[in-house]
């Protein structure tokens, strides 16, 4: 029998979100905080992080928005949490672009998926701290405000940005300066960027229940299933169907049911 207790060695203790200018702490002592700020800007032990920016600290971790923000995220517990806390000895940033798989994980663990069991909560908790342990952990990453605020924008409404040149309207610049801007700064167009996040978030959806291929593109921002398909082949190399195989084998999909339909069409 294996006697390896997930629930004693790392899991979540519990999920937040902060939107506003007041300041806050999130977490105890012996536990881990790790969160994703965006849209807006935040003061996290003496370091400003920016929007798209990752922060992990040993709780009770403080917060203090510079101006209107949000801050999303989790707090750890266990053995090895705890270990990774008794070891900082300042809370740690990431710039979100270079991890984002990372910046997935979190996303994954603090949302709301009633499926996921508290076994599968741990073996995404302990994958996050492998992520971010393999990361360029430095508060020198901070990136240019205008291209902090399209990482923050696309992260948030990937689904809903259509492309480009709706993305700078509402950043309130021009769509060449922001492509120039941030091209210059994360070595790749927001275009692909937002690409990159929708094919993610593609990937976590299809490894999760069973969802109609309509439906995921939907959800991820794609025009229709065949485009989703498209892409996700030019990224990963494999289909969507393929990688559902892999990521959930077994898993039946459902057809969409009329209702569904007009909830993603």
């Amino acid at each position: 029998m294996l006697t390896f207790s997930f629930e004693a060695h790392c899991l979540p203790a519990g999920t937040f979100t902060r939107t506003g200018t007041q300041p806050h702490r999130q977490g105890a002592a012996g536990q881990l905080v790790v969160a994703l700020v965006g849209p807006g800007r935040c003061l996290v032990g003496g370091h400003t992080a920016p929007a798209g920016m990752l922060v992990a600290g040993a709780g009770p971790l403080a917060f203090s928005p510079q101006g209107p923000c949000r801050v999303h995220g989790l707090v750890l517990e266990g053995a090895v949490p705890a270990a990774v806390a008794a070891g900082m000895d300042a809370p740690q940033l990431w710039n979100g672009t270079h991890c984002a798989e990372a910046v997935l994980l979190l996303r994954s663990l603090a949302g709301e998926d009633t499926e996921r069991t508290p076994a599968l909560q741990s073996a995404q908790a302990y994958t996050l701290l492998c992520r971010l342990a393999a990361a360029d952990a430095s508060a020198e990453e901070s990136l240019p405000l205008l291209v902090a605020a399209a990482v923050g924008h696309i992260q948030q409404h990937y689904a809903e940005v259509y492309g480009v040149e709706e993305l700078a309207a509402a950043l309130g610049v021009s769509k060449s300066h922001l492509i120039r801007s941030f091209t210059a700064a994360t070595g790749t167009s927001p275009g692909k960027y937002l690409t990159t996040v929708r094919v993610e978030n593609a990937k976590r959806l299809l490894a999760g229940p069973p969802l109609p291929l309509q439906a995921v593109a939907s959800l991820c921002g794609f025009s229709g299933a065949n485009y989703l398909c498209r892409v996700f082949k030019q990224q990963t190399g494999t289909t969507p169907a393929a990688w559902r195989r892999l990521a959930a084998p077994g898993a039946a999909v459902r057809p969409a049911t009329g209702l569904e339909e007009q909830l993603y069409l």
